[in-house]
This record gives C-alpha cells, structure tokens and sequence, in this order.
C-alpha cells in the first residue's frame, strides 16, 4: 500500500457505510431514457466480476481502457454514448469515470483506446472534470465498488 493510500485509509474507513443513491445513476436519468441499450461485453471480465487490476486507475493498475463490444445498433443510428459509473462512490450521486461520445458504426474498442488524444471520441468532463478513460479506483478501506458500463444510442 503506498503513503497516499495508507492516508486516505481511515477516510474510507469512515465512510464505508456511505453509498451513493443509485436511483440517481445515468441509466436512470429520464433525459436517457431509452429502449435502446446495447449488449455490451469485454474480454477482460464478465458482468459482475472484478475489474482487473490492469484497468483499474492510479495506486491499483496502469489505467488502461479495456476492450469492449456491442450488440449491433439499430438502423439509422450515428452516434453512440458510453458511460462508466461507479455505484458505491460515497456522495450523493454515482459518480461518472468515462463519457465517451463516437460514430455508431464502430463496433468494438480496442484495449487501451480510450485516451483523450484519440480523435474518433468526443469525451465529456467526468465528475472531476477530466476526460478520457479514468479506471476504477475506490477510496482505500471504503470496500467494494460496482461499476456500470452503459452503451446508450442517441
């Protein structure tokens, strides 16, 4: 465990009963709301697995977008939104790791794709204003993160 960790420990030790209020995640957001969601899936891991350490942020891993495919989207559609969200966070509302806006006719990112010089992404800020792919990195003694990857058609 490294300095910063170990001092940010008791914080999230603190705060482990705190959780964001899921019912204010993206997927629920009435501005979203949609029946079109897209089956998306990674090589990396599966639906409720852990994040490997590889794609996780700083203090944890390398920070490396993971690859990720998507069911076919329907006729007609341009653009595709991806969002990552992290549950567990402890504030108000889950907070945003990745928004990442591109053409729908892509159908899967490569591993490590997601960086924000990469010109077929139009990122928007995540909830500390940064852009890019940011991995999971929950707040060391706060416990277990979920995270939601969303891939919405607009």
């Amino acid at each position: 465990m490294s300095p910063l960790e170990i001092l940010f420990l008791p914080l999230g030790w603190a705060l482990r009963g705190k959780r964001a209020d899921a019912g204010l995640s993206v997927a629920r957001a009435p501005e979203l709301a949609t029946e079109n969601r897209l089956e998306l899936t990674s090589d990396a891991f599966r639906d409720g697995e852990v994040i490997p350490a590889k794609h996780c942020g700083f203090g944890i891993g390398d920070n490396v977008s993971p690859a990720l495919h998507w069911s076919k989207p329907p006729d007609g559609t341009r653009t595709l939104l991806l969002v990552i969200e992290d549950l567990d966070t402890p504030t108000k509302r889950p907070a945003i790791h990745t928004a990442a806006l591109f053409d729908a006719t892509t159908a899967t990112l490569a591993e490590g794709e997601l960086t924000p010089d990469n010109q077929r992404f139009r990122y928007l800020p995540n909830h500390r204003g940064r852009t890019g792919y940011i991995g999971p990195r929950p707040l060391p003694g706060h416990g277990p993160h979920h995270y939601q990857f969303l891939s919405l058609i607009l």
